[in-house]
């Protein structure tokens, strides 16, 4: 599909892989989504209030993460030219970014903590970069975990 929207309340969805050719976005408030692939063209949105993604594989050109007391993990793949914006509130967020080339990562936490590649981040923010740096990547937190491979 072209635009996709899909909200959840106090339920769980389960998928296999979605794939939109323009947008993606996906909300859920206290329940979990699962599934194998998450893709976008365009923007891929995913928005967690005290629920979990789990979501082995997520792609997109422009993507935002955020998470309210809840976890979102997977492998993310930026298109080139993209970028990733995400943040945490009492949760986490565990993005493994391996696959994604010429990053600029900038960091920032309120009485959270930040990883890259498992080494403890003490400044804030906290910078990294691989290649051309020319794919922008945002994470914040405030009282959250952001564990960050790349």
């Amino acid at each position: 599909g072209r635009d996709i929207h899909i909200n959840s309340i106090s339920g769980d969805v389960d998928m296999l892989n979605l794939t939109s050719s323009e947008n993606l976005h996906i909300k859920t408030i206290s329940g979990d989504i699962s599934g194998y692939s998450a893709s976008s063209a365009g923007k891929l949105s995913l928005a967690s209030t005290s629920g979990d993604f789990e979501v082995d594989t997520l792609k997109g050109k422009n993507i935002s993460i955020h998470t309210i007391s809840g976890e979102i993990e997977g492998l993310v793949h930026i298109l080139p030219k993209g970028s990733l914006e995400g943040s945490s509130t009492s949760g986490s967020l565990k993005l493994d970014l391996s696959n994604t080339e010429d990053l600029d990562i900038h960091a920032t936490r309120i009485s959270g903590s930040i990883l890259f590649n498992n080494q403890r981040q003490e400044g804030s923010p906290s910078v990294a970069t691989t290649g051309k740096k020319s794919t922008m990547v945002k994470l914040s937190t405030i009282s959250g975990e952001m564990d960050i491979l790349f």
